[in-house]
């Protein structure tokens, strides 16, 4: 780790915590568990001029779903009688909307005076993220990521590393054991059909069917049929497609040994309100009503997701998968998954099958798709030109990367001058602050 970036990051040279940002460089270089970089977090904290206590819980640990944490407080060096001198600050560890962890730090100061602006707090959550981010999926990875039926269900991949994804698995354990019917509303590809194999998995009733609900002669018949004769979960994909009377014939399907998974893309109230949906279907679901977030909305998970398709990519091929490069990595974190899950999916399965650099998957195995906004406009695809930006892009994010975001010397290290180098990071759209 460059601790001198990440003071400057986190308000320059001449800042009063310089010694802290360095402390805390070091924990993040040398942690190896989620459990080191707790204690040592804490003891760091405590040592702050002025603190009195200090508080951090990070997600992880156990199934690495989101619902163990690991947490602890430890006493500072300050001592105050005068509540009034008394203050604290609650900074989250978090990159955009995903959080995986937390720290409070209570303290002793005049008028509100904290040990250092809450900007400079705010800088080291945020430098903390990918230490936390890192060491958690080491433990899942080592431990295994969900326990029973959800990780048979998805073949190993199910990732929950984001705040909405955790309350998506901690929805899955508890319904799965009752039989009321479900509602599973989410953007297509986000893994519908998962959730619902996996609450299935986790109450353990019967067979599991699929029943397409897309409209054709003898719908109604050909669905009554199929739930009358099942002994289990009965998934409805895109429920809304259903006619009404169809709908009707399911809401008057309460059996014992019937559960009714629903899945849709559309907004079910609004077409309750329209007379579009049966209302009384609904009203069965709507108290067990879980919305999947869509893949764009998942920053911490992209990465983990990618790296499993493509190891089970490889798996089917015979080839072997070791990792995914850092200039490909950027390609997957920027791009906004329209198709989500299932696009993802198909992407890595395509990269590993058309990878030529060994074991690594590169930007250049990538579809077009996802390039097309880091290269120039009017080069044809597939041509020798769009083929060299590929490489030009490749080689300038691992300079980058290697000089963690200093110009200067990735510009130096590639034999260019910091203008050369600064017009193409500028034709690449590449920021220097993503590589410190």
């Amino acid at each position: 780790m460059d601790i001198g970036a990440a003071v400057r990051a986190l308000g320059g040279e001449g800042h009063g915590s310089v010694s802290l940002v360095a402390a805390l460089g070091r924990v993040v270089a040398e942690s190896r568990s989620l459990d080191r970089l707790l204690e040592e977090l804490l003891e760091h904290f405590s040592r702050e001029p002025g603190v009195l206590n200090c508080a951090v819980w990070l997600e992880g640990g156990g199934d690495g779903c989101g619902r163990e944490r690991l947490s602890g407080t430890r006493q500072g060096r300050g001592r105050c009688t005068d509540v009034s001198r008394m203050h604290r600050l609650d900074v989250p560890i978090a990159r955009g909307r995903c959080v995986l962890g937390a720290f409070t730090l209570e303290w002793v100061g005049e008028d509100g005076q904290a040990p250092a602006d809450v900007g400079f707090y705010q800088g080291v959550g945020e430098l903390l993220f990918p230490a936390v981010e890192l060491l958690a999926r080491e433990e899942r990875t080592r431990g295994g990521r969900l326990k029973g039926g959800v990780l048979a269900a998805e073949g190993g991949d199910w990732v929950a590393g984001c705040r909405a994804m955790q309350e998506v698995t901690a929805f899955i354990h508890r319904v799965g054991p009752h039989v009321g019917p479900v509602l599973i509303l989410g953007e297509a590809g986000t893994g519908r059909e998962r959730v619902a194999r996996s609450i299935h998995q986790e109450g353990r009733i019967g067979d599991f069917l699929a029943f397409s609900c897309r409209l054709r002669p003898g719908l109604r018949q050909e669905l009554m049929a199929a739930a009358t004769g099942l002994h289990g979960s009965l998934f409805l994909d895109e429920v809304a497609h259903l006619p009404l009377d169809a709908q009707e014939d399911l809401a008057e399907l309460q059996r014992g040994d019937l559960r009714i998974l629903a899945a849709s893309r559309h907004d079910l109230p609004a077409k309750v309100a329209r007379r579009a949906f049966s209302a009384r279907l609904y009203g069965l679901m709507e108290n067990r009503t879980i919305l999947l977030p869509p893949l764009r909305e998942r920053d911490g998970d992209i990465l983990e997701l990618a790296e499993s398709f493509a190891m089970r990519a490889g798996r089917a091929l015979g080839r072997k998968f070791q990792r995914i490069s850092p200039a490909a990595v950027e390609l997957l974190v920027s791009y906004p998954w329209p198709g989500n899950l299932r696009e993802l999916e198909r992407v890595m399965q395509r990269a590993v099958k058309v990878a030529t650099d060994g074991q690594m998957i590169q930007a250049r195995s990538l579809p077009l798709t996802l390039q097309k906004a880091r290269f120039s406009s009017g080069v044809l695809p597939g041509s020798l030109e769009r083929h060299l930006e590929s490489i030009e892009y490749e080689i300038l994010v691992e300079a980058l990367r290697a000089a963690r975001g200093n110009v200067t010397q990735a510009a130096r290290n590639l034999g260019l001058t910091r203008r050369m180098m600064g017009t193409r990071m500028e034709r690449y759209q590449l920021d220097y602050r993503t590589f410190r």
